[in-house]
């Protein structure tokens, strides 16, 4: 018998003059074998704590930006157009490395 395994890290955190970051994030693997569940979820535990570190780094950082530029300017400097070509081409990588399997 199989089943997914899913590990989730989310929580929110004062950084200081009303403001906060709540960086939130959940990896699933599907088809794991019962018997393996325990070492599945403690590899995935691994790799949630530290992509969940990386986040909170980037939503810090993001969140400082805002505080320093106002949020009316950051909001009006984002390009959607560069967004979705930097999301079209992670989508295309992704893929590929999967054909490469």
């Amino acid at each position: 018998m199989k089943c997914d395994v899913s590990v989730g890290k989310k929580f929110t955190f004062n950084t200081g003059n009303y403001s906060s970051a709540g960086p939130s994030l959940v990896l699933t693997i599907k088809d794991v074998d019962l018997e393996k569940i325990p070492e599945i979820h403690e590899k995935l535990d691994i790799i949630a704590d530290g992509l969940y570190h990386k986040q909170m780094k980037s939503d810090v950082s993001t969140m400082a930006t805002i505080k320093r530029m106002g949020f009316e300017q950051y909001f009006n400097e984002i390009d959607e157009d560069e967004i979705d070509d930097e999301i079209k081409m992670r989508i295309r990588s992704i893929m590929n490395a999967e054909m490469e399997e």
